[in-house]
């Protein structure tokens, strides 16, 4: 005896017994609608009796020996392991020129599976909101930023080295026929920070917004220019300045109580979080506050790293539980330190550049 296992071309997420076929008799085990006529092969039923020709390509199935008097339950639930194991190494090779793009970087399967999980609801039909975090037009040098204004006329560096990774990961999206709506969002709430920048005092929240306006239409310009219809706002259009401020508070206020907390089972501890994001982001934060000494200890620096995570940790949590909630959310961020305060919501980190 043969079991064929096939899951519908038309319900790929859920795995579905179709038939159990004797080599011997032909006869069909399970009830299912229609009629089987050959024991090697088999028809995708739907639910109203009707036999559709399949698109084979599209087919799963498994092939597997077992004895003539195997429990009926038995052998349901061994298939239904099998289904689940083999439909996430089929999903992973369908996906593989997505999750091992150079362009891109996965570690591990703790990252790889959020990725993996939005791309599968996709498949099967769930559209895929990707959503892209950009940082305002900072003025900066070929090291990095320097937080001396923000430039009139620009995109934003960020977005500039974003841009060209996008195109590439919308046309893999695309080749692989999943449904996707693109958002990219400009944080103008890095506004909030700007009093803690020496070389900012006195520039007014109206001029910053301005520019911040102005970057929004270019970087539309340069979608419309790419091919990519897309959606561009400022966090502030998307929440209200009250919300943000108040979940930013709570979020580093949860992230300073978790510091004196024992640390995780698995996983880095928040206080190797944020000693690698001072470690890393030491330019930045040099930069930001104009102090000689950038290190763990500076309590210039490390207030300031705190505020950073707090706004992060908002950032997400306004998305994941507001903006797109009970959506099929994907956020598109850069490969920093920052990436580990984003989660727990799937993350595909972008290759960025040092310093920005």
């Amino acid at each position: 005896m043969r079991v064929l296992f096939v899951i519908s071309a038309d319900d790929r997420r859920q795995a579905e017994i179709v038939c159990v076929l004797s080599h011997a008799s032909q006869s069909v085990v399970f009830q299912t609608p229609g009629v089987v006529p050959d024991p090697f092969h088999a028809a995708v039923f739907s639910t109203d009796g009707r036999t559709p020709e399949p698109d084979w390509s599209q087919v799963y199935a498994i092939r597997i020996p077992v004895h003539d008097k195997v429990s009926p339950d038995r052998l349901l639930g061994h298939l239904l392991r099998q289904a689940g194991a083999g439909e996430q190494k089929q999903l992973a090779k369908r996906f593989e020129a997505i999750l091992q793009c150079p362009l891109f970087h996965l570690s591990g399967a703790q990252e790889t599976q959020p990725v993996l999980n939005a791309l599968a609801r996709a498949w099967d039909g769930e559209v895929l909101e990707l959503v892209a975090p950009v940082c305002p037009a900072w003025s900066h040098n070929p090291r990095g930023y320097t937080f001396s204004g923000l430039q009139e006329g620009s995109r934003g560096v960020t977005y500039d080295l974003f841009a060209p990774i996008l195109s590439t990961l919308v046309a893999q999206l695309q080749q692989a026929q999943l449904p996707i709506r693109l958002h990219i969002q400009v944080a103008d709430v890095e506004w909030f920070g700007v009093e803690k920048m020496p070389l900012m005092r006195g520039t007014s929240r109206e001029t910053f917004m301005r520019q911040i306006q102005d970057q929004m239409r270019l970087i539309g310009q340069d979608l419309d220019a790419r091919g990519l219809g897309a959606t561009v706002q400022s966090f502030l259009q998307i929440m209200s300045e009250q919300d943000y401020l108040a979940r930013s508070a709570a979020c580093r206020a949860r992230f300073m109580q978790s510091l004196s907390e024992p640390p995780p089972v698995n996983g880095p501890s928040p206080r190797m979080l944020l000693d690698r994001l001072i470690n890393t982001e030491g330019g930045m934060y040099r930069q930001q506050t104009r102090t000689l000494f950038v290190g763990v200890g500076n309590p210039d620096v490390e207030d300031a790293a705190l505020y950073d995570i707090g706004d992060y940790m908002a950032y997400a949590s306004a998305m994941g539980t507001v903006a797109f909630a009970e959506r099929n959310l994907l956020l598109l961020v850069q490969t920093d330190a920052f990436c580990a305060f984003y989660r727990p919501y799937p993350v595909l980190p972008w290759r960025g550049k040092k310093g920005f």
